[in-house]
């Protein structure tokens, strides 16, 4: 039998909806490849 793996991933972003009284997702970048030499995004409830 073979096993079937079904990927639900989602990508988050600021806008998406939630379910009412939950609180919201807010982004910021706290570190950037340019500047840092790798890249960092810290996820915060709004």
């Amino acid at each position: 039998m073979k096993t079937k793996i079904i990927d639900l991933t989602q990508v988050l972003n600021e806008t998406m909806p939630v379910y009412p009284g939950t609180l919201g997702f807010k982004f910021e970048k706290s570190y950037s490849i340019g500047k840092d030499g790798f890249a960092e995004i810290n996820m915060e409830r709004k």
